[in-house]
């Protein structure tokens, strides 16, 4: 048993050790630069990635062909920064790629913005849920205070007070639920 553990511990190592380098001997000896550039693009990654690279290859005594690199990678940030993907990115509610700005406008950031006001419409939404479960955590909560003996007949009449208005608060946030699904299209909720 403690050699599988050994064993597993120096496996996981060399794997966690291989996922932190920016770059391998063979990809800094291969020189593939372009090729690597175009891989970066196309995955949206940062132009700072190539400092990393040179730093990593600097060790080999390699110098990374910055020309080729940036030349494949504009090749693949035409294919990264695409309205489907400004979409997607927004719909997620993630911030813009500001790559993307120095590319060829094929529609990043109208998709972005599309996605994003696809996010908002999903984060009000939320909200309208999130502020009816509260009103209705509250109310138990007050309930369950009011079946407590031991409450003087002042904090009894306070605690329905406050019951009556977080009613009243839920069926206002349930009546715009319906409202925003109407609007919006949205299935409904099942309260």
């Amino acid at each position: 048993m403690k050699k599988l553990f050994i064993t597993s511990a120096i496996f996981l190592g060399a794997i966690s050790a291989t996922s932190c380098a920016s770059i391998s001997e063979d990809e800094c000896l291969a020189g593939s630069w372009q090729e690597i550039g175009f891989r970066d693009g196309e995955n949206g990654r940062s132009r700072s990635k190539l400092a990393d690279y040179a730093k990593t290859c600097m060790k080999y005594d390699i110098t990374p062909a910055r020309d080729l690199y940036f030349q494949g990678y504009e090749q693949g940030l035409l294919r990264y920064c695409t309205f489907d993907k400004g979409f997607s990115t927004g719909e997620a509610g993630n911030s813009a790629n500001a790559e993307c700005q120095s590319a060829p406008d094929n529609g990043y950031f109208t998709g972005y913005d599309e996605g994003r006001i696809v996010w908002s419409i999903n984060q009000e939404y939320n909200d309208l849920i999130s502020a009816y479960h509260d009103a209705l955590e509250d109310s138990l909560a007050i309930k369950t205070r009011l079946d407590e003996e031991e409450l003087d007949q002042d904090e009894r009449k306070k605690l329905r007070k406050k019951l009556l208005r977080l009613e009243d608060r839920r069926d206002d946030i349930r009546i715009d639920i319906r409202a925003f699904e109407r609007v919006h299209n949205f299935p409904k909720y099942k309260f």
